[in-house]
């Protein structure tokens, strides 16, 4: 989990972070050893089950790692109430998916002239 005083133009992008994601370079420890050289991201639409939602949740740290087994199966269960009510059996979770590309400044620096 990465903290915002940790990235370059943090405060900019505050907002974007809390209205739905932003794609964040790199971290500012590493910009006199590593240039950024290009980058992209596009949304994609990921199919899911119910099951298989609840799933993935379980299975994160904010849940199935940090809870108890107690806690975890009270939550699956209210978990499930909540897709009963605002999803179908199946449906789409859009994911952001991006990529960086990198190099050492010692190589730019080479080769780069």
């Amino acid at each position: 989990f990465w903290k915002r005083e940790n990235w370059n133009n943090s405060a900019e992008i505050d907002e974007m972070i809390t209205s739905g994601g932003v794609v964040v370079p790199f971290p500012d420890s590493n910009q006199e050893k590593i240039v950024l050289r290009g980058m992209f991201f596009y949304d994609e639409e990921i199919p899911f089950t119910r099951m298989q939602w609840r799933g993935r949740f379980r299975a994160s740290r904010g849940i199935g790692a940090s809870l108890s087994q107690e806690q975890v199966e009270m939550f699956d269960e209210e978990h499930e109430e909540l897709l009963k009510i605002i999803s179908g059996e199946a449906f789409t979770i859009t994911h952001r998916i991006d990529a960086h590309i990198y190099s050492f400044q010692k190589f730019t620096d080479k080769h780069d002239k």
